[in-house]
């Protein structure tokens, strides 16, 4: 059995983790990889924002690629279970694992190429996205590797082939449409069109207000 240290929380809970010194090296941190994302494939296609925050451990990390920064497995389980019934409804998002080590004692880096094929709504088409992903093997009472961090970076049109992706204006009207993650950033977007749609009223009534 791992040898057990005690770490302090600033609000004062206690969480007992294990001690990265007497860790168990991983033997191949490739198939820890694949079982994960395969965890977060199936939770994604069925649609189940539970099943798929499951896999992240209780104080996890997220940024979705819009950059917005989603802390805890109750807050990222709920923000797909949002996606899931409304602009990601019905989408299948299929994981591809590139890389793959050990980057400390019972800690995985894992990098995967995500693409989501989307039926309908403002996001409908295919979109890829690259995700970096830590993966611990340490966290105490799970029986299993979580995710302590997942950070995903939208791969736009323009580094890829034209034949291959959605053209430059409709990748923008989709974000603006509201591509967000975990929901919240669908008012943000429609700010954001709306004060740029402001900014260029002014400037063509001859306000000196710089437009985007």
């Amino acid at each position: 059995m791992l040898e057990r240290i005690k770490h302090y929380s600033v609000k004062g809970e206690t969480m007992t983790i294990a001690n990265p010194y007497t860790a168990s090296r991983i033997a191949d941190p490739q198939t820890v990889a694949l079982e994960v994302l395969g965890h977060l494939q199936k939770a994604w296609n069925d649609g189940d924002g539970e099943a798929f925050g499951s896999n992240y451990a209780p104080n996890a990390s997220f940024v979705n690629i819009r950059g917005e920064h989603i802390v805890g497995r109750t807050a990222i389980a709920a923000g797909h279970t949002g996606i899931f019934t409304t602009i990601y409804a019905g989408s299948v998002n299929r994981m591809s694992l590139a890389h793959a080590s050990e980057i400390s004692t019972g800690i995985v880096l894992a990098v995967s190429v995500n693409t989501l094929d989307c039926p309908s709504g403002p996001m409908a088409g295919v979109h890829t996205a690259i995700s970096t992903t830590i993966i611990s093997s340490t966290v105490d009472g799970a029986g299993r590797p979580l995710i302590v961090s997942t950070h995903n970076t939208l791969v736009t049109a323009a580094l890829a082939a034209p034949a291959a992706r959605p053209s430059p204006h409709r990748s923008r009207r989709a974000v603006e449409a509201g591509h967000a993650d975990c929901g919240a950033g669908i008012l943000q977007a429609r700010d954001a069109v709306g004060m740029s749609a402001l900014a260029r009223r002014r400037a063509s009534g001859g306000d000196t207000l710089a437009t985007r």
